[in-house]
């Protein structure tokens, strides 16, 4: 489908409703000369008055969102604020979001801030296919999750950037705005909800409370805030496991002979997964101002947030790799051992997998926390025409993981089906399906025995110091409005550390001796399926899927390998470990303008930033044997093991200009351009060495399928440039019409390419996937905006955008699209402001993006995906006030689907968390 054809619809849509509010609108703002009692403005309608006007007075390409009271940001989370912006979209986590994406360029290019400061993340988790495409934060990107939104005063997203900003986003930056004492003066706010899931039918509950107070001088003032909540999830997931390519021993066209065309693949195994998880947060902050004279003024900030996240999955799959040589039921054998598979291709895609397969049963327990505080201080003075600001902050996030699987394999419960795979579905085949294929009591012990396990603890601590010292000449009376210049430097380490197992795993029934015994006395379930897995995807023939239990095996393996004195050694992971120290010095001279052109009111700035940044990377090279197994191959540590360390540095130029004209009354003309840069990830660039010794297909025929993902030391950073031309037409209070188009150029995009049998750290590699400086990529979009408010207390917002985005890669000549980036994302909001009752209907789209690219399991893409989310609020008195919130009301899905050699929109996930129901007090006096 072209893009024409994928911009049809939506913009349709947007269109007939602008045109169907035209005709109100005109009459709304053409009575002039009428006067009108003074309304003091709250709810949404002020909260928009409040955004607009932000986005009105800057000189840059600004869009904000303001809190319609202390605590009360328009939705739950501040990533799902966010989404409604134009321009932006979110990744979600568990149905809920927590990355965010801005015009083009994924969580990696959007810089976020506190007051200016850097939030850093360093969260730790398992499982990159389905937890936002990756297992570690990496120090550029920002989670949202970690925030609650009571702390926000004011949003605001920057996209085209000035030079007194610092540098890191070529995406944009997202600014946290926090109240200050003095301006919010003598107050307290407090708020106590429920949040009702219908999918595990759990009520989550939250607090948070907020006390300002200012001296009679006014001028000493203090603030704390402090916010917690609980969040119980559940999250099931019908997932495939990649597909096999080029398998030998098949017989395409039934002639009795194995021809095997090389674009024959086939699925792997069909897994059926139940998330439950548990997530607890914690957030304190405090803000002390003292307006010490006339001309000076103090201000210090803390933070400290946590966040507690256990988690538990239980899997139950068909296993087996595929056997050849042997008979597979339901595929003849031709006598020379190949299997004659013509009547189950689909376009060249096997909709079975040729396998004898067991029945498994897969837990994890992951026990992970993140820990953020930041401590900073502000001091400001007037010194004649001069301001001057100095700014010291220091952050550390920490993040930690405990994570334990066990891999349990049926006795008896084996059977001869196999994965069916179609575009929009996998399932198991249920024809060939025996009666009793689960026979026993699924949670009895003496059914399981234990084939594999494993144990990872991981840490990731980040830190920066910051300091920065500006200064601003006041002009005034001429084209020269101020010139701002500015001295900042940043030492940022980031460090990670891990633990694990090396490769535990038994091979049969018997090698853990008096086993039953031991599992008996720790051996627990889970509940039954879903409907949603039971309806959808438990179709096992004649077995009845909705009495199969999944078996707590993880919580079985850790409490039976202690009591049986068998705990599998836990050594540090040097392939893992990694250290990398960052410090920028930067400097900046920024011309502020204002004045008239030929009666055109205009203001602007131009400016220049010099960055220069030096690197000390540091980490191990760690050799290592595999050794092949039954089932499953085992790693074995090197001795004497090499540290490597490297040092780099580089200098780059950004220049800038942002300019407004002001051509009609309350219309503006704005353009943009610059140069910015994204500083590689850190991750990308670590040493580090991820081994995965059973994969999917062994391409060398050496008897172990061996794949990689490493680091690159070398890397340079993203460099772009930017042009940026709008229009905005402010024609009434709480109403505009806007839109941009926007273009960047970015050199030295970073891919990760796949070598295929290469020797690396002293073994053969099927696959060694390294991030590299490969391509010039170019994005051109386009945004539009209209909201409206009537007096009668109806208001509308309307937003869309269509981003094109390609990276050319000079060494193959590919192109690609950008990860975590859709081309069109649409919001629209109907709300009712008047009176007591505020109330709102939200809409949410976002087209298809890439997720993953290029992992074993093919490159998985994300499908399109909608969200209908509803409020109400109702002021009982001028302190109290009662909400109700309702999310993903028509109960979406998340569908993930596969591109494996050449075949596009092969099934991978369907995962369903259900709605979200609110019902809350808040108090404010």
């Amino acid at each position: 489908m072209s893009n024409l054809e994928l911009l049809q619809k939506p913009l349709i849509s947007v269109a007939l409703v602008i045109i169907g509010f035209v005709a109100g609108t005109c009459n709304a703002f053409s009575q002039e000369n009428e006067v009108l009692e003074e309304v003091i403005v709250k709810g949404i309608r002020a909260s928009q008055e409040r955004a607009l006007n932000v986005k009105r007075d800057a000189n840059n390409f600004v869009d904000a969102i303001s809190a319609e009271d202390v605590g009360k940001l328009p939705d739950q989370n501040i990533a799902e604020a966010l989404q409604r912006v134009t321009g932006v979209a979110i990744q979600r986590n568990r149905g809920e979001g927590d990355f965010v994406s801005i015009r083009g360029l994924g969580p990696d290019f959007v810089r976020g801030t506190i007051n200016g400061r850097s939030v850093l993340s360093a969260t730790e988790l398992r499982d990159a296919t389905i937890i936002g495409g990756r297992e570690t934060t990496t120090g550029r990107a920002t989670n949202f999750d970690t925030l609650p939104s009571e702390l926000i005063s004011t949003l605001e997203v920057i996209k085209s950037p000035s030079a007194k900003h610092v540098e890191g986003g070529i995406g944009g930056i997202v600014n946290i705005k926090t109240a200050r004492p003095l301006q919010l003066g003598n107050k307290i706010a407090a708020s106590a909800e429920g949040i009702y899931r219908d999918f595990d039918d759990d009520v989550d509950p939250a607090v948070s409370g907020l006390y300002s107070w200012k001296s009679p001088t006014e001028k000493f003032g203090l603030l704390g805030s402090i916010a917690w909540s609980e969040r119980n999830i559940r999250e099931d997931i019908n997932r495939g496991f990649g597909y096999l390519y080029n398998v030998v021993g098949f017989d395409t066209d039934n002639d009795g002979m194995a021809n095997v065309p090389p674009d024959v693949i086939s699925p792997l195994t069909n897994n059926l997964n139940s998330f439950e998880e548990e997530r607890e947060r914690f957030t304190i902050t405090g803000a002390a101002q003292w307006l010490l004279s006339d001309d000076s003024e103090l201000v210090v900030d803390a933070l400290y947030s946590q966040r507690d996240v256990y988690h538990t999955v239980a899997e139950s799959l068909p296993a087996g790799l595929p056997l050849f040589g042997t008979v597979i039921p339901g595929f003849p054998q031709n006598p020379d051992g190949s299997f004659q598979v013509a009547d189950y291709l689909d376009g060249n895609v096997l909709t079975r997998t040729p396998s004898d397969l067991f029945w498994a049963n897969v837990t994890d327990i992951q026990d992970n926390s993140d820990d953020l505080w930041q401590v900073s201080l502000n001091y400001e003075k007037d010194i004649a025409d001069w301001t001057l600001t100095g700014d010291v902050s220091y952050s550390e996030a920490e993040g930690v993981l405990d994570f334990t699987r066990a891999t349990m394999r049926s006795v008896d419960a084996t059977f001869n089906g196999s994965p069916s795979a179609l575009v929009n579905e996998l399932i198991l085949a249920g024809d060939t399906l025996e009666t009793n294929v689960i026979s026993g009591d699924p949670s009895d012990p003496n059914n399981w025995y234990l084939i594999a396990g494993d144990l990872i603890e991981r840490t990731n601590e980040d830190s920066e110091l910051a300091i920065q010292i500006d200064a601003e000449r006041h002009i005034g009376g001429g084209l020269l409005s101020s010139i701002e210049t500015g001295l900042r430097y940043r030492m940022r380490e980031k460090e990670r550390d891990e633990f694990s197992n090396t490769g535990f795993s038994f091979g049969g029934t018997d090698d853990m001796g008096n086993t039953t015994a031991v599992f008996a006395s720790n051996f627990d379930t889970y509940g039954g399926n879903s409907d949603f897995l039971q309806g959808d995807y438990g179709r096992l023939g004649n077995a009845n899927f909705s009495e199969l239990v999944f078996p707590d095996v993880a919580s079985a393996y850790a409490a039976a390998s202690r009591d049986l004195g068998i705990n599998p050694t836990v050594v540090r992971n040097l392939r893992g470990v990694s250290s990398i120290e960052e410090d920028t010095y930067a400097a900046y001279l920024q011309v502020n303008l204002e004045a008239d052109i030929a009666g055109v009111p205009f203001a602007g700035d131009i400016g220049m930033r010099v960055v220069h940044t030096q690197q000390d990377i540091s980490g191990y090279i760690d050799n290592f044997t595999i050794t092949p197994g039954e089932p499953l191959a085992t790693v074995s540590v090197g001795e004497n093991p090499e540290l490597f360390s490297q040092s780099d540095n580089y200098t780059k130029l950004l220049p800038s200009f942002n300019f407004s004209f002001e051509v009609g009354e309350d219309l503006y003309l704005r353009v943009a351009a610059s140069r910015s840069l994204t500083r590689p990830t850190f991750v990308d660039m670590a040493p580090t060495l991820e081994i995965n010794a059973n994969a999917t297909f062994d391409r060398n025929d050496d008897g172990i399928a061996l794949e990689g993902v490493t680091g690159n030391p070398d890397l340079r950073p993203y460099e772009s440039t930017n042009f940026d031309l709008g229009m905005e037409w402010y024609f009434a209070e709480s109403s505009a019409m806007y839109g941009a188009f926007f273009y960047k150029e970015i050199d030295d995009f970073i891919a990760s390419f796949a070598a295929t049998d290469i020797v690396f750290a002293g073994n053969t590699f099927d696959v060694l996937d390294q991030p590299d400086n490969q391509g010039t990529a170019e994005i051109f979009g386009f945004e539009v905006g209209y909201q409206h408010y009537f007096d009668f207390g109806v208001g509308y917002i309307l937003n869309f955008t269509f981003t094109e985005n390609t990276a050319e890669f000079s060494s193959t000549g590919e192109t690609i699209n950008f990860p975590g980036v859709s081309d069109i994302v649409y919001n629209a909001t109907l709300y009712y402001d008047k009176g007591p009752i505020d109330a709102r209907l939200a809409y949410n789209y976002r087209s298809d993006f890439l997720f993953i690219a290029g992992s074993n399991l093919g490159t998985i893409f994300a499908d399109d995906y909608k969200q209908l989310d509803a409020s109400v609020s109702y002021d009982i008195s001028e302190d109290f006030n009662v909400y109700f919130s309702a999310l993903n009301l028509t109960n979406e899905n998340a569908l993930q689907t596969a591109d494996f050699e050449g075949r596009s929109g092969l099934f991978y996930s369907d995962a369903r968390v259900g709605r979200r129901f609110g019902f809350g007090i808040r108090a404010t006096f």
